[in-house]
């Protein structure tokens, strides 16, 4: 299984996922406890990659992942994390059904009325997994050719 982080200064997205990519537990951390929800994601799970994104403090907690990686004795890897919040809320909205107001408006109008580090965590492994656009974001593709 793959333990998938997508890094932030005050909390932190995560997702354990297995290798068919299908979403096992997600959860957002205060990133100041990462490492005891790595510690405790260790004991539940049969976790053998540790997978992070490469943007906001990736190279302070990479180092931190690293350790982790190493005194477990799996692997731990980096992946490009561009547009993976977009791909967040698209997805959020996917698996959230609206309530209220909310459905009137279209979910390209809105925000997420909350984080979505977990779901970033999700797409993060699935990138990991060869799925290097799992949610349809045709103005990211537009600027990549």
């Amino acid at each position: 299984m793959i333990l998938a982080i997508d890094p932030g200064s005050a909390k932190t997205g995560t997702a354990v996922v297995r290798e068919d990519a299908e979403l096992i537990h997600k959860e957002i951390v205060p990133t100041n406890d990462l490492v005891p929800f790595c510690q405790t994601a260790f004991q539940q799970y049969p976790i053998t990659q540790i997978v992070s994104g490469n943007g906001t403090r990736s190279k302070e907690i990479g180092h931190i992942l690293a350790r982790l990686a190493q005194e477990h004795e799996i692997g731990y890897t980096t992946v490009d994390e561009s547009y993976t919040t977009e791909m967040g809320k698209i997805r959020y909205w996917r698996y959230t059904p609206r309530q209220g107001w909310r459905k009137l408006i279209p979910t390209s109008w809105q925000t997420p009325p909350e984080p979505v580090d977990d779901f970033v965590a999700w797409i993060i492994a699935e990138i990991y997994l060869g799925n290097d656009m799992p949610e349809q974001l045709a103005h990211a593709r537009r600027r990549k050719q």
